[in-house]
């Protein structure tokens, strides 16, 4: 076989200045990325000498490259290159089944990393698919929790049927298949029952991250108190081994994490109050004032060779019809594919949310943010949708989350977190987000959508208004234009589900009769 032959196996182009790596261990990626930094030779280069000197595990074995033979080239060229650098080039693509939602939420916090979770709107969570927590076994009040996590499962199927048998009767948009009809139907359906849902519901995910964020998300989970998520940590550990087996070695939990929990618990006082249902949903805790400045002073110094001083005092001279002038230029008439700049990421602000666990689970997908998380459980009330008004079970309903609620609090004061798996979508969640505008921009702007779930739509649409407030020179630009908050309701939102539907079909070319 040739050079060109050899190489071409691996990279796309073997003469143009961009291509593609593949059929390559992840580590071994990791080491011919890191040489960039000490090899004046180009990639190919790199690659065609490693493989000439007989340096890669390569080898025609079921795995694709021969296990000990990849353990003797990462210890010797993967941390000769420097175990930090070189782990972020090394990717895992993890699939993970029969989690809780709970632990998902935990594997989710990992920011530097992307995931796609078991959609509650256009999935049913089956019956029966519960995670039972070991902290819940032997109990005295274990087989009443798991008695009321079969009626939240038999309540959720009730609600879905109810609301699908109520859509299916109202009007149907002209044009429409059958097929598309069903699935937005469906959509609506599951939107309003997944406020049933407890948080022990079994989902799925798949996530793709970095060894060096794998390295620092295994340590996490392992120092967690629950088990599911200690051993969690573990089968990450022994999967992501399989494929990167030097770079995830440093995973142990340090006995500093492990007794973070037990420290916080002895010097802090014990928590006071039981809450209650008037928290506001959205409340903007704090924000930089000169958030315009700070924006302003940005684009100067991109424009003009000047220091940041200088810059901050060209920006404080321009008189208010100027400023409004540069914002409408720059921030105005962006398409729905257009990002804010990025020097709104000078400007920050802190906002704390009260909202259905739910739509907490929607808002958390923004990777970069700075989130602060409140324990889960019953202790702020909880939220129905409004499609839920005249429902016949909605008394019933009702009664079961307050009985839960009243379960909650005796298991949270002898089991503490593990009793959060109990707790249904439907009980509000608070957290604290700290955002920059850029960040502020992508959340309203793509929560705001009128085929949105209503609880995070309407807290978008709060958080724009609280900016609004503070920041009224900045905010008219944080809503995409023609995007109006008066579309709120089930109406506009089942019309958008149709009209995303029928795109759907008209893209895949699926004819109107289905």
């Amino acid at each position: 076989m040739t050079p060109a032959e050899r190489l071409a196996a691996h990279v796309t182009h073997l003469d143009r200045p961009v291509s593609a790596v593949h059929g390559l261990p992840p580590e071994v990626v990791a080491v011919l990325f890191a040489q960039v930094s000490r090899s004046p030779a180009g990639f190919r280069e790199n690659l065609l000498k490693l493989m000439e000197e007989d340096r890669l595990p390569l080898a025609s074995t079921r795995h694709g490259f021969d296990q000990a033979r990849a353990a003797a080239f990462h210890e010797k060229w993967v941390l000769g290159y420097g175990h930090a650098s070189v782990a972020e080039h090394a990717v895992l693509h993890v699939a993970v089944e029969d989690c809780s939602i709970l632990a998902a939420k935990a594997l989710e916090e990992a920011r530097l990393a992307s995931f796609t979770e078991k959609s509650s709107r256009y999935q049913v969570f089956d019956e029966g698919r519960f995670h039972v927590p070991e902290e819940w076994r032997g109990r005295c009040w274990e087989s009443a929790a798991l008695a009321l996590v079969g009626e939240l499962y038999a309540a959720y199927t009730r609600v879905l049927q109810w609301a699908r048998a109520r859509l299916e009767a109202g009007p149907r948009a002209a044009g429409l298949s059958d097929r598309a009809w069903r699935q937005a139907v469906h959509a609506s359906a599951c939107d309003t029952a997944r406020y049933l849902l407890p948080a022990g519901a079994k989902t799925s995910l798949g996530m793709t991250l970095n060894a060096r964020v794998a390295a620092h998300l295994i340590r996490r989970l392992r120092a967690h108190p629950l088990a599911e998520l200690r051993q969690l940590g573990d089968r990450l550990e022994e999967e992501g081994c399989r494929i990167t087996p030097v770079l995830l070695r440093h995973s142990r939990p340090s006995d500093h994490q492990r007794g973070l929990a037990a420290t916080l618990a002895e010097v802090l006082p014990p928590a006071g109050g039981t809450g209650g249902a008037d928290w506001p949903r959205v409340r903007l805790v704090d924000w930089d004032a000169d958030a315009e400045l700070r924006i302003l002073a940005d684009w100067i110094l991109q424009s003009r060779p000047v220091d940041l001083a200088e810059a901050r005092r060209v920006a404080a001279g321009l008189d208010a019809e100027t400023r409004r002038r540069i914002f409408d230029r720059i921030l105005g008439g962006r398409g729905p594919h257009d990002q804010a700049p990025r020097a709104l990421e000078q400007a920050t602000v802190t906002v704390e949310f009260c909202l259905d666990y739910g739509a907490f689970r929607d808002l958390q997908r923004h990777r970069m943010l700075s989130p602060t998380l409140t324990p889960l459980g019953c202790r702020w009330g909880w939220e129905l949708p409004d499609e839920l008004q005249g429902c016949p079970w909605q008394g019933e309903v009702e009664d079961l989350l307050a009985r839960v609620r009243s379960l909650w609090e005796t298991m949270a004061r002898e089991e503490g977190e593990a009793a959060a798996y109990l707790v249904p979508l439907a009980f509000r969640h608070r957290f604290v987000l700290k955002m920059n505008l850029r960040e502020c921009d992508h959340l309203i702007r793509l929560r705001s959508t009128p085929a949105g779930h209503a609880s995070y739509r309407r807290a978008a649409w709060q958080l724009l208004a609280e900016l609004r407030r503070a920041l009224p020179g900045l905010a008219g630009h944080l809503q995409e234009p023609g995007r109006s908050d008066e579309e709120d309701g089930a109406p506009a939102r089942q019309a958008e589900l149709l009209r995303q539907e029928g795109a759907r079909e008209r893209a895949a070319g699926t004819s109107p009769d289905g």
